[in-house]
């Protein structure tokens, strides 16, 4: 690098580069003219002194050497040419021409003075040392004689010399003091800069220690450098217990792991960051945060540190959070009010037509709440919202939302319920129904007060309509509960009174079967199956509901009812278990009956039925070979491995497996041929018109090809003329039939009585 290159990076520095380039070059030429006219003058004596002559030849040619450097930028190096070389050809001379007593002697200060502009104060030591040594040898030969006298005999080259002499040390004393008043110059105004500068980072150092916001500065590693008092104020830490530790120490583990991987893939990629995260104080207590933190650039953009600024907005949040408990909650019960159920609703109504499920609102309004708050005043009023609305939420599914939409009023959202409208219907009564038995317990008040309570429930339906919006299903509520209200209250009301009549009916059958089925109500009723020759083969065992208000009642009106709840499994689990006792009761007096019973999917499915099973005919002593169990296709259709291994396990027992209504579900070859299963009952729907069906009488055949093909028995129920019995017995003998032709349903004692006098 030049003098000149170094000059281009401080000014102070560009001053002596310059004067160091001035003066080499006036030292070069004036030296290269020196040495040169005397030369020349000492060429003119007779006779020439060759060896002065050629000494101060070599003087010129060191400054021309010199010169030719500095004029390549290489200052430094064309300085040490002409301060040494000089000072050895001046040694040189000074011997050869009277020693201490020559005037050759005037050349040392000046290559001195030369050597401390030029090259500084180390070399110059070394020159005045070795320049000292060279005087104390020349006092010590002149001592000696060993000089001869000096030559002063061309007194033009000798004038020429301290002309020489003159020059250049008048030019380096002048030059020299210059340079050294713009060094002056200069250094004032670079300290008056300084201070300039100064004053701003003091100010900027009173901004950063005074700013309201915490700062922080790390190095790479994250380790704290510098803090301000903001941050030492809300941390809780002091200088030396914070400074110097990892950034680490403030994190809390509420912070999602997602925030700091973010923030430090921000950083690493030399960007700034900003967000909210938890952080800990020095007594361990949490504080939420929005910070931005950034890297620290050198000016050739080297990363050093970052720095973070952050602000404590924890009370800033709370506000928020207490605006939005205030906007979308009810401050008494804390409940959501009527502003965020109406979003909630709107929801609703999207979900509930992508998905095709029914839903449903209840508006539950306190019957005489105005009495009971006017009589016990405003206190008791809130608190027996309070305890109703605890009360209520108890009620509620997952996903279910409970509301306070006004003083007395409270809503209940019901999401996916059935996607038919009548069993949907049934689940939002049930809830109603739950809703007024929960009343039915008085609420304790404080002061050891109990308040009993009535309550008025409007239900609807959504969607009812495409495009619905939440203020006409609240309208709907609003409109059932106002028809509730009406009616004397303490009342239940659907917006559809049609749909609400039959949700009633649904309701009051399930609660009254679920007494029935172990109150003594229900009864065995049997239909005989016969061979192709009218001998009776066994029976399938039926369930009739003798209802001691409503008299007999079928299985369609409650099978269906008990098939969308758990019913179902009580249900068929006390008609097996009647069943079993009814055949070991036969096998004992001496008449084995074959029974045929229908098996539910839910019933099939639950985990201990089998384990059930074998401990029903152990404590029944029930032969398993008598017994028959139907299911239905559909059984099949999900986990079908555990249902082939729950049926090979009851097989292995000795139970038989028939195929309940074949033809109708998801009749596959495929099943028939990996199940235990022994017979399949042929649906009466094909049954009954395989006479006149050409369709349907291609079906049966089928079946009973398939039948015999696999060495199954085949029933078909549901024969009720001959026709039908005569189209069987044509296509195959071993059908076994099931109908009114040949017997109805009888109950089991009845028909067993019968059956007993039979030869």
């Amino acid at each position: 690098m030049s003098v000149l290159d170094r000059a281009a990076m401080d000014p102070v520095q560009e001053v002596d580069d310059q004067v160091i380039v001035k003066l080499v070059r006036l030292a070069a030429m004036a030296i290269l003219g020196i040495g040169g006219v005397i030369a020349v003058l000492l060429l003119t004596e007779n006779p020439i002194k060759w060896i002065q002559f050629w000494l101060h030849v070599a003087v010129a040619l060191t400054a021309l050497v010199g010169l030719v450097l500095s004029l390549r930028g290489h200052d430094r190096w064309a300085a040490s040419v002409i301060i040494w070389g000089s000072w050895v050809i001046v040694s040189a001379v000074t011997a050869s021409n009277g020693g201490v007593r020559g005037p050759n002697l005037l050349n040392y200060p000046v290559l001195i003075v030369f050597s401390g502009w030029i090259l500084g104060t180390r070399p110059t030591q070394w020159l005045v040392a070795l320049t000292g040594l060279v005087f104390m040898g020349l006092v010590w030969a002149d001592g000696r004689g060993w000089f001869p006298p000096a030559d002063y005999g061309n007194k033009m080259a000798y004038a020429a010399y301290l002309a020489g002499i003159l020059v250049l040390t008048s030019g380096l004393t002048l030059m020299s003091r210059n340079s050294y008043l713009r060094k002056i110059a200069l250094a004032r105004t670079v300290a008056a800069d300084l201070r300039a500068r100064e004053n701003e980072l003091h100010k900027l150092y009173l901004a950063v220690e005074q700013s309201p916001d915490s700062i922080l500065i790390t190095d790479l590693a994250s380790r704290i450098e510098y803090v301000n008092q903001a941050f030492l104020r809300n941390s809780g830490y002091t200088q030396q217990q914070i400074v110097g530790r990892k950034a680490g120490v403030l994190g809390s583990t509420q912070t999602p792991q997602a925030t700091y991987d973010a923030m430090w893939a921000a950083l690493a990629d030399g960007k700034s960051w900003s967000g909210e995260y938890q952080s800990l104080r020095q007594d361990g207590s949490e504080f939420t945060a929005s910070a931005t933190m950034a890297p620290l650039r050198q000016a050739d953009g080297t990363i050093t540190h970052y720095v973070a600024v952050s602000r404590d907005i924890t009370a800033q949040r709370e506000a928020e959070a207490r605006i939005h408990q205030l906007s979308f909650y009810d401050s008494l019960t804390g409940l959501p009010n009527r502003t965020l159920l109406l979003q909630w609703l709107a929801q609703a109504l999207t979900r509930s037509q992508q998905v095709g499920q029914q839903s449903a609102l209840l508006l539950l309004n306190v019957d005489r709440f105005k009495t009971l708050n006017d009589a016990r005043g405003s206190a008791v009023g809130d608190a027996l919202l309070v305890k109703l609305g605890s009360r209520l939420q108890v009620l509620l599914r997952p996903g279910d939302v409970l509301a306070r939409v006004a003083a007395d009023e409270f809503a209940l959202l019901l999401h996916d319920l059935s996607t038919d409208s009548a069993a949907a219907s049934h689940q939002a009564l049930e809830m109603a129904h739950q809703i007024q038995s929960s009343l039915d317990r008085p609420f304790g008040l404080p002061q050891g007060e109990e308040v009993a309570v009535t309550a008025s429930v409007g239900i609807t339906l959504f969607p009812l309509a495409a495009q619905e919006e939440a203020d006409e299903v609240l309208r709907r509520a609003h409109n059932a509960l106002h028809r509730a209200k009406l009616e004397g209250g303490h009342r239940n009301a659907f917006f559809d009174a049609r749909m609400g009549e039959s949700a009633q009916q649904r309701f009051l059958i399930e609660r009254e079967l679920q007494q029935a089925i172990g109150g003594g109500q229900l009864q065995l009723y049997l239909q005989p199956q016969f061979d192709g020759a009218r001998q009776v083969v066994g029976a399938e065992v039926l369930v009739r509901w003798n209802h001691p208000q409503r008299g007999l009642i079928g299985p369609g009106a409650f099978i269906p009812v008990a098939e969308e709840s758990e019913l179902i499994v009580r249900l068929g689990s006390w008609v097996l278990e009647q069943s079993c006792m009814l055949m070991a009761h036969e096998t004992v007096s001496g008449h084995p009956l074959r029974l045929s019973v229908n098996l539910s999917s839910r019933q099939f499915r639950d985990a201990g039925f089998v384990d059930w099973v074998k401990d029903l005919l152990r404590r029944t002593g029930a032969d398993p070979t008598q017994l028959t169990l139907e299911v239905t296709e559909s059984l099949l259709i999900n986990n079908m491995d555990e249902v082939i291994a729950a049926m090979g396990q009851l097989s292995a027992l000795g139970i038989h497996f028939s195929i309940d209504d074949f033809g109708t579900g998801y009749s596959s070859l495929a099943y028939l041929k990996r199940l235990p299963i022994d017979e399949i009952k042929i649906d009466k729907s094909f049954v009954q018109d395989a006479p006149v069906d050409t369709d349907d009488a291609a079906l049966v055949e089928t079946i009973l090809s398939v039948a015999r093909h696999m060495h199954l028995k085949v029933v078909a129920e549901g024969v009720e003329t001959q026709a039908q019995a005569d189209f069987l017995a044509r296509q195959s003998r071993e059908v076994i039939y099931q109908g009114y032709l040949f017997g109805k349903p009888e109950p089991a004692e009845v028909w067993l009585g019968r059956w007993r006098s039979l030869p």
